[in-house]
């Protein structure tokens, strides 16, 4: 059963009592860890996170339930951490739904892969995804020279992506 949260002190509060807090996650599709600490949940917490989400109480019952959602996620891309930083390996993001008040919501959480192999990779921020924005922002594009020199199997075009995120919901529609 997901956890309930109606503030971020609440999502803290319910993390930390899960013991999810600087445990090792695991998303179960492409198999890259990563730790919930409590500089990533200040970040989570962030007028600048929040911004980015479409409804404040779903980006609130995302981080409490951030786990679960980390290893269910079926999106993945990876990119370049811009600007370039000698500790990050790259960026990824993590395409995943979400229900919350018997709808559907794509949500978007970014790791960053730490370079050192000792180090473990941060689970950043997460992001409750607007629908219609991305319908309406993103089009289809083509592959830049960048995007072509990430040869991973589980790459996916930052236009492609994103259009995924905006159609995760139509899969659970009847």
């Amino acid at each position: 059963m997901p956890r309930s949260a109606r503030s971020f002190a609440e999502a803290e509060a319910e993390l930390d009592k899960a013991g999810v807090i600087g445990k090792t996650l695991t998303n179960e599709k492409f198999g890259l860890s990563g730790v919930v600490s409590g500089k990533s949940l200040r970040k989570m917490r962030s007028g600048k996170a929040l911004g980015k989400s479409v409804l404040a109480a779903a980006h609130v019952h995302a981080i409490a339930n951030v786990d679960a959602l980390f290893a269910r996620a079926t999106l993945h891309r990876e990119e370049a951490h811009i600007p370039e930083d000698k500790n990050i390996k790259c960026v990824h993001r993590f395409g995943v739904l979400m229900e919350f008040n018997g709808e559907y919501i794509p949500v978007k959480i970014t790791v960053k892969e730490s370079a050192n192999p000792g180090n473990n990779n941060k689970i950043y921020t997460i992001e409750v995804v607007n629908i219609a924005t991305l319908k309406r922002t993103k089009s289809a594009g083509h592959s830049t020279s960048a995007d072509a020199s990430l040869e991973t199997s589980s790459y996916v075009p930052f236009t492609d992506f994103e259009r995924s995120l905006a159609d995760l919901p139509n899969a659970v529609k009847p």
